[in-house]
C-alpha cells in the first residue's frame, strides 16, 4: 500500500505547474524443484512515483506480478491518493483505520475521500474487499473459515476535533454478492451481511497531563442473507426490531454483538500511570477487521517510567481477564494478565531488551516464520531477552547479539483445532564483523528453533554464515550466505538442511541490478517429502527522474 499524508500548500501561484518523479522495478524468478508445484519462470514489474500539479501531490503505485505458484492467478494493484490542504482522495487499493472494531486493516479496492476543514472530520470509503477472512473465537473450534464471495463495503466517518483530540462516529455496511472469487479450498459459506456502528474518541486535558481514549462498536452480523425471515408477531411487538428490519438486512440468522475498550492515563514527566478496560463479546465479527479473539473481558493497571537520562526504561501492565461472558461454557476461566517491557542501556557498547507477557491487548494477527513456514498467528504470551555488545573504532566494528524468545501462539493458518494452540521457541547467538575502510564484512549465527502443538513438534538447529565485500568504488557488491541445520520432527532426527547462495549487485548508471542464487536441500519430515530446490532471482531498479 502507498501512503500519502495531506499537504497544506500555501502560495499556490508560486508552485511549479507540473512536476513528477518515478522509480521502475523489473524482476524475475526461476525455480527448479523436486516438488513440481512451481512454474519454472515468473516475472513482474512495478512503477512507483508521484505527479505534482501546482503543489498538489498525486502518488501513483502500479504493480504486476506473474506469481510462481500454480494455484495462483496474475496479480495487479494500484492506488492513487491525491491530497490538497485538508482534502484527500482514495482511488484503487487502500487500507484505512477508522476504529479497531469496525474498520481496521482490511484492504478495499474502490474510491473514497477524507475532508478535515477546521474541526470537522468526514470520510467515506466504498469498494470491494476480496481478501481471505479469518474468523476466530475462543468458543469456536474452526479457526480458518474462508469467505469465497465478493464482498462490497461502504464505511462513513463523521467527527469533530484534531489528530490528537477527536470524537468520531463510524458506520460500516457490507454485503456479499453472488460472485465467487475463490473456487477451491472453501467451506461454501452462505452470503453474509454486516452493519457496524463504531465510536472512537481521544482527549488530552490539563496541558496533556491527562489523556482519555475510547473505542467501541455494535455489530449486527447476518450469517445467511437468505435465512428465515423474522416472525411478523416479533416485529409487531418490538419497535426497535421492526426499525432494524425495515432499514437493514436482518433475519433469524442475525446476531448483534458488542466490543470496546477505554483507557485513562496520567502523565508526570517521565512517569505515566493509568488503567484500561476491554470487553469483546463472543462471536463478535465485522467485515472491516481481519481477526479478533472474542469472549473475554479484562481490566488492567498500566504504568511506565524512564530514569537516568534514558539509561533505564520500564513499562508494564497488570490486570485480570475472564471469559464465558454469556455463560455458554461449562466453566469460566479467570487469569491474571501482565505485560512488562524493559530496556537497559548503561553504556554505549552494552544494552539489554527484555519482555515478559501472557496477554495480547492489540490482538493483531501476525505473519510469523515458523521453521521456514509462513503462518498467521496471534501471539498470546511472550518471554524474550536480548543482550548485545557493540565495540570498535572508525575502521573496525564488532557486534555480538544473544536472543532468547519463548512464545505461546494461536495459530489461525489452518482449520484443524489441534494446531490452534502452539508454542514457538528460538535461541540465537550471533557475531558480526565489519571493516569500514576495506568495505568487507562477515558474520556467524548459531540458532535453535522449535515449534510444537498438541499433535506434533518440529525443531531446527544449526549455523548461519555470511560474508560480503564491495569493489570498484562500491559499484559492485558480492554477498555469500549459507546455512546448515539439523531437522527433527517429533524427537526423530530427519537429517540436514542446507541453504547456500551468492548475491551479486551492480550499479548501472542510476540503476542497480541484483542477481541472487539459492540452492536448498531439505530432508523429509512428518508433513513434507524430501526435496531439492534451485532458485534464481533478479531485480533491476532505476529512478526515471
Amino acid at each position: 500500500m502507498h501512503v500519502c499524508l495531506a499537504q497544506d500548500i500555501s502560495g499556490f501561484k508560486k508552485q511549479k505547474p507540473f512536476a513528477w518523479n518515478a522509480n521502475i522495478n523489473l524482476f524475475s524468478s526461476s525455480i527448479v524443484s523436486d516438488k513440481n508445484q512451481y512454474n519454472p519462470f515468473a516475472y513482474g514489474a512495478a512503477l512507483n512515483g508521484a505527479i505534482s500539479l501546482y503543489g498538489i501531490q498525486i502518488p501513483l503505485n502500479f504493480t504486476y506480478r506473474e506469481r510462481q505458484a500454480s494455484y495462483a492467478a496474475p496479480f495487479s494493484r494500484f492506488n492513487i491518493t491525491p491530497s490538497y490542504k485538508w482534502i484527500k482522495l482514495y482511488l484503487g487499493h487502500n487500507q484505512v483505520e477508522y476504529n479497531r472494531y469496525t474498520l481496521s486493516g482490511v484492504p478495499i479496492f474502490g474510491i473514497g475521500f477524507e475532508i478535515n476543514p477546521g474541526i470537522l472530520r468526514l470520510g467515506v470509503l466504498t469498494g470491494k474487499a476480496n481478501d481471505t477472512k479469518f474468523i476466530v473465537d475462543t468458543l469456536s473450534s474452526n479457526s480458518g473459515i474462508v469467505n469465497p464471495h465478493q464482498r462490497q463495503l461502504t464505511t462513513y466517518k463523521v467527527g469533530i476535533g484534531s489528530k490528537t483530540n477527536y470524537l468520531d462516529f463510524i458506520l460500516l455496511t457490507g454485503k456479499d454478492t453472488d460472485k465467487v472469487v475463490i473456487e477451491d479450498d472453501t467451506l461454501g459459506l452462505p452470503l453474509q451481511s454486516n452493519t457496524n456502528f463504531g465510536i472512537s474518541a481521544a482527549f488530552a486535558i490539563l496541558r496533556n497531563r491527562i489523556s482519555v481514549s475510547v473505542n467501541g462498536a455494535a455489530s449486527g452480523y447476518t450469517n445467511n442473507i437468505n435465512g428465515e425471515a423474522i416472525d411478523k408477531s416479533d416485529l409487531d411487538n418490538n419497535k426497535l426490531l421492526s426499525f432494524a428490519n425495515d432499514n437493514f438486512t436482518i433475519n433469524k440468522s442475525t446476531s448483534v454483538r458488542f466490543a470496546g475498550d477505554g483507557a485513562l492515563t496520567f502523565h508526570f514527566g517521565n512517569f505515566t500511570v493509568g488503567g484500561r478496560y476491554q470487553r469483546i463479546d463472543p462471536f463478535f465479527k465485522s467485515f472491516g477487521i481481519n481477526y479478533l479473539r472474542g469472549d473475554h473481558e479484562n481490566i488492567s493497571f498500566q504504568t511506565s517510567v524512564t530514569l537516568f537520562s534514558g539509561v533505564l526504561a520500564v513499562s508494564g501492565s497488570y490486570g485480570i481477564d475472564r471469559n464465558n461472558l454469556y455463560n455458554l461454557r461449562l466453566s469460566t476461566t479467570k487469569q491474571n494478565i501482565y505485560d512488562i517491557n524493559l530496556q537497559v542501556n548503561p553504556l554505549s557498547w552494552f544494552g539489554i531488551d527484555a519482555q515478559i507477557s501472557n496477554f495480547n491487548y492489540n490482538q493483531n494477527n501476525t505473519a510469523l516464520n515458523v521453521n521456514d513456514t509462513l503462518r498467521f498467528v496471534q501471539i498470546n504470551a511472550n518471554q524474550s531477552i536480548s543482550p548485545y555488545l557493540r565495540f570498535g573504532n572508525k575502521r573496525l566494528s564488532h557486534t555480538i547479539n544473544l536472543n532468547f524468545t519463548n512464545q505461546t501462539l494461536d495459530d489461525i493458518t489452518n482449520q484443524e483445532e489441534v494446531v490452534t494452540n502452539s508454542k514457538n521457541q528460538s535461541v540465537s547467538l550471533g557475531y558480526q564483523f565489519r571493516n569500514k575502510v576495506r568495505k568487507w564484512n562477515l558474520g556467524v549465527n548459531l540458532f535453535h528453533f522449535g515449534y510444537s502443538s498438541a499433535e506434533n513438534s518440529t525443531s531446527r538447529a544449526g549455523i548461519n554464515m555470511n560474508a560480503g565485500k564491495s569493489f570498484l568504488k562500491e559499484k559492485l557488491s558480492i554477498r555469500l550466505r549459507s546455512s546448515v541445520s539439523r531437522i527433527s520432527a517429533n524427537s526423530d532426527t530427519k537429517g540436514l538442511q542446507v541453504n547456500i547462495g551468492p548475491t551479486v549487485s551492480y550499479k548501472i548508471g542510476r540503476g542497480s541490478l541484483l542477481v541472487q542464487f539459492n540452492f536448498i536441500t531439505r530432508p523429509a519430515s512428518f508433513s513434507l517429502n524430501r526435496y531439492n530446490e534451485t532458485r534464481i532471482y533478479s531485480n533491476f531498479s532505476m529512478p526515471l527522474k
